[in-house]
């Protein structure tokens, strides 16, 4: 079986907001896992109806591992911070980076731990989306 992540293939981001600056180092996914459509209706429901679940025009740098700067396409990070139980289960926090392709797919590009694999995102991906009270915060990071 492949290996889910490249841990050659560096994506650098930065986020900011206000005086708070943070930079990160995310691993590519060897292949893009393609999300369907409706994930980003979910995400929006998910905003809605959970006031820890936000989303803010923070991320000011975004760097492909071939060097490019990506602030022009459709990029958004996804961090995560679990409370303490689902913390112990997979680990806390956890950014993601997703790429929204023209037709209108979402393709999760990047992780920020090294040794993500397919079967975990999705396992993390169903508490955010089946348990927020399990979510300290959730962040939405995009461009402006």
């Amino acid at each position: 079986m492949a290996e889910f992540i490249d841990e050659e293939g560096r994506w650098n981001a930065s986020l900011s907001a206000g005086e708070a600056t943070r930079s990160l180092t995310l691993y590519r996914i060897r292949e893009p896992l393609n999300l369907r459509g409706e994930f980003l209706q979910l995400l929006r429901r998910l905003l809605e109806e959970n006031d820890h679940y936000i989303a803010g025009d923070i991320l000011k740098a975004l760097t492909s591992p071939e060097g490019e700067d990506m602030m022009d396409l459709a990029f958004f990070l996804l961090v995560i911070v679990f409370e303490d139980a689902a913390a112990k289960a997979f680990g806390s926090p956890h950014t993601f980076l997703f790429g929204e392709m023209e037709d209108g797919t979402v393709s999760l590009m990047a992780s920020s731990d090294r040794e993500m694999t397919e079967d975990r995102f999705f396992k993390i991906l169903g508490v955010v989306i089946e348990r927020p009270d399990l979510v300290k915060t959730l962040l939405i990071a995009y461009a402006s």
